[in-house]
C-alpha cells in the first residue's frame, strides 16, 4: 500500500461501496471491505449503497469520510 487505506464495517454482507463517487467493490459475508489507495492527509468519502443492504439490516448512516496518514489505515464503521 502506497498511499492509505481503510477498513470498512458495515455488518452487512454483499453491501455496494464507493469511494468519492465511484464504485469500488461490496463488503465481503462478514460484512468488511479493505478500500486501498486512498489519498493519504485528504479527505476521502467513504458511501455504502443503501439499496444493496439486506432488508433486516440497520444502518444509521450511509456515508463518511475519513483522512488517514501515508501508509496509514483507518476503521470505518457505519
Amino acid at each position: 500500500i502506497r498511499g492509505a487505506f481503510a477498513i470498512l464495517d458495515v455488518d452487512a454482507p454483499n453491501v455496494a461501496v464507493s469511494h468519492d463517487g465511484r464504485a469500488i467493490g461490496s463488503t465481503d459475508s462478514h460484512g468488511r471491505l479493505l478500500i486501498a489507495d486512498l489519498r493519504p492527509y485528504e479527505m476521502n468519502r467513504i458511501a455504502i449503497d443503501l439499496d444493496s443492504a439486506p432488508l433486516q439490516a440497520t444502518i444509521p448512516q450511509t456515508e463518511t469520510s475519513v483522512r488517514p496518514g501515508r501508509r496509514e489505515g483507518a476503521h470505518v464503521r457505519l
